[in-house]
């Protein structure tokens, strides 16, 4: 199944109405718990801190700039390794039991072959993108209504 982006922004736009929120904080729980990524792994964590980082700027580096600022954010601090790792484990036990009809509005398949698991930065840097674009849809949807 190969989804565009109009159909991703419609996906997390039905989550939007059926919990009837705004924040973009609640909805990269929402997106993360439907990937599949377990609240019992610390890279769920780690990764909801990532993408809201990537979204207020898009331009950081994943290795120089959101794993330190997400370690830093512990006591004891993590270190970048630990940070990477944490993902990386939560990304592929997610991968290895996903819905492919879900993980295929965030991650649409290749039409030159078999889909393949993203790298932390391609699953932060693409989820904070998706969740830009609903904000952005949510912002000129409540200009129309004005």
């Amino acid at each position: 199944m190969k989804n565009t982006v109009e159909d991703t922004l419609r996906h997390v736009q039905f989550l939007n109405r059926h919990l009837n929120t705004c924040d973009l904080q609640c909805m990269v729980v929402v997106v993360l718990l439907e990937l599949g990524i377990s609240t019992k792994r610390i890279g769920f964590d780690y990764m909801k801190k990532g993408i809201l980082l990537m979204s207020e700027d898009p331009a950081l580096l994943i290795t120089k700039g959101v794993y330190p600022v997400i370690g830093k954010c512990y006591q004891p601090p993590a270190s970048n390794f630990q940070v990477e790792q944490s993902i990386r484990s939560a990304i592929s036990d997610a991968w290895s039991q996903r819905n492919c009809r879900v993980w295929g509005y965030y991650f649409p398949d290749p039409e030159d072959g078999e889909p393949k698991k993203p790298s932390n930065a391609e699953f932060i840097s693409r989820i904070a993108r998706i969740l830009d674009l609903w904000q952005c849809c949510q912002k000129e949807a409540s200009y129309e209504t004005k």
